[in-house]
């Protein structure tokens, strides 16, 4: 088993990512704080959205344990991947990932409060039985 080292406070553990002292206490704080997704809204009901940096650590290491430089994006969704990494960790990271929560999630989370206040409206709009509201419920909207 690799063991870890100290560096100028950040803890070095060979073969895998570098994270810095302190950052299990920030994430914490972050999920606290911000327990929903940025983006799209959702929240996990067991465990915690992921806590991506604005700034990644590769970039501005000094600012790795800045809160001002965090934001909680759902893995669920893919929110975390798509929007703030292009859909690839290690390869890219969104610098303008604050205009997009700022144009996206908003209108996200309008349009599904909307959705929860009128579906019951909508399905009987629609002509929606039991099943097919099982169905919808499980993903499986558009097939038989």
């Amino acid at each position: 088993m690799n063991s870890p080292f100290l560096r100028n406070g950040v803890c070095i553990i060979p073969g895998r990512s570098v994270m810095h002292v302190g950052w299990s206490t920030i994430r914490k704080i972050q999920a606290e704080q911000h327990p929903y997704c940025a983006l799209c809204g959702f929240r996990p009901p067991h465990g915690n959205n992921d806590v991506h940096h604005i700034i990644p650590r590769h970039i501005r290491a000094d600012l790795a344990l800045e809160l001002w430089n965090l934001v909680t994006l759902c893995r669920r969704y893919d929110c975390h991947l798509r929007a703030g990494h292009f859909g690839n960790y290690r390869k890219y990271w969104n610098p303008d990932i604050l205009k997009v929560i700022g144009n996206t999630g908003r209108s996200l989370m309008l349009a599904e409060e909307s959705f929860k206040e009128n579906q019951q409206k909508i399905e009987q709009a629609l002509g929606m039985d039991d099943k097919m509201k099982a169905k919808r419920s499980h993903g499986n909207f558009m097939t038989d």
